[in-house]
C-alpha cells in the first residue's frame, strides 16, 4: 500500500492500493490521541456519519491501544459507527486518552459487557500490563475511511485527465467533514 503522507492532519496517511480489480483510497481519521481530540473537536457529526448514504465511502470504527504513539491491540467492535461515534464523543477525554492499568482494566471489563470489545482485546490488554512494566495505555477511538473505485473507471479517469480530479474531489467531501483540506 502506498501512502501520501499528510503532516500534523486528523488522518495524516491517505492510503492507495490497487486491489484485484478495484484502487482503494483508505484514511485512519483519529489514529492518534492527539488526532481524536482534533477530530472530535471539529468534526461535523452529521456529515460524517452520513458519507456512506452520500458519497460511497465506508466508515467503520477503530478502536485501538497505543503506547508511546506504537499500535498495539486492535479491538473489533459490535458496534454500529453512529453509537461508537457518540460514545467516544460524548465522552471527550474522560473515555479516551492515556489509562493508568486499574482504570482500563475496569474500562476493559465493562466494554465487553457492553459489546464494545470482546473478550480476546480485553485478554490483549491484560497480557500488555502483565508482560511489560507499562503503567499506561491509550485509548484510541479512531475511524477506518475507505472508498474503492473499479479499475476500468480509474483507467478510463486517467486517460482523459480526470483521475486527479475525481479522487480530489472524493477525497475533499471525505476532509470537508472534519474542516481538513487536501
Amino acid at each position: 500500500c502506498q501512502f501520501l503522507y499528510r503532516p500534523h492532519k486528523i488522518a495524516e496517511r491517505v492510503g492507495m492500493e490497487g486491489k484485484a480489480k478495484n484502487l482503494r483510497i483508505t484514511l485512519a481519521p483519529a489514529d492518534t490521541v492527539a488526532q481524536a481530540q482534533k477530530f472530535f473537536a471539529k468534526v461535523d457529526k452529521e456529515d460524517f456519519l452520513s458519507l456512506e448514504e452520500s458519497s460511497a465511502w465506508t466508515v467503520r470504527p477503530n478502536l485501538h491501544f497505543s503506547f508511546a504513539q506504537v499500535h498495539l491491540i486492535w479491538a473489533e467492535t459490535t458496534w454500529e459507527t453512529r453509537k461508537y461515534f457518540d460514545y467516544f464523543s460524548d465522552g471527550y477525554r474522560s473515555l479516551y486518552g492515556q489509562k493508568c492499568r486499574d482504570k482500563l482494566l475496569a474500562l476493559a471489563d465493562q466494554w465487553v459487557d457492553e459489546g464494545l470489545i470482546d473478550d480476546q482485546a480485553r485478554d490483549e490488554i491484560k497480557a500488555e500490563f502483565n508482560n511489560t512494566e507499562r503503567r499506561t495505555l491509550n485509548v484510541v477511538p479512531g475511524f477506518l475511511v475507505s472508498r474503492e473505485w473499479d479499475l476500468d473507471t480509474v483507467i478510463k479517469w486517467e486517460k482523459s485527465g480526470e483521475l486527479e480530479t475525481q479522487i480530489g474531489k472524493a477525497l475533499k467531501t471525505l476532509l470537508k467533514t472534519w474542516g481538513e483540506e487536501l
